[in-house]
């Protein structure tokens, strides 16, 4: 896990940024989907803000899925009630598209 803090942000509020990778072994909640998977261990898994600030939602985004050649297939991205779905082919051609 690697955190990225803005100036004058504590760590557990919206001015740290969380990235969680995949990794071999089981991971604890909420980062349990990043767990068990040594085919993308190292590779960037979840990417989420420490604290969502009041107001507008910040995005919390997963690379559910990644090609043979490790580059990112399927992403989802959910803010509040909204999710995003990003489908690209192995070229970096963007497939679909998807909003809730």
């Amino acid at each position: 896990m690697t955190e990225v803090r803005r100036p004058l942000s504590t760590g557990t509020d919206a001015g740290t940024t969380v990235t969680v990778d995949y990794t071999v072994a089981t991971q604890p909640a909420p980062n349990a989907t990043c767990g068990g998977k040594p085919e993308w261990a190292g590779l960037v898994c979840r990417t989420y803000p420490a604290a969502q600030p009041v107001g507008q939602p910040l995005p919390d985004r997963v690379i559910a899925a990644y090609s043979m050649r490790l580059r990112p297939v399927t992403q989802v991205e959910t803010g509040g009630a909204a999710i995003r779905t990003t489908t690209d082919a192995t070229a970096g051609l963007t497939l679909m598209e998807r909003f809730k």
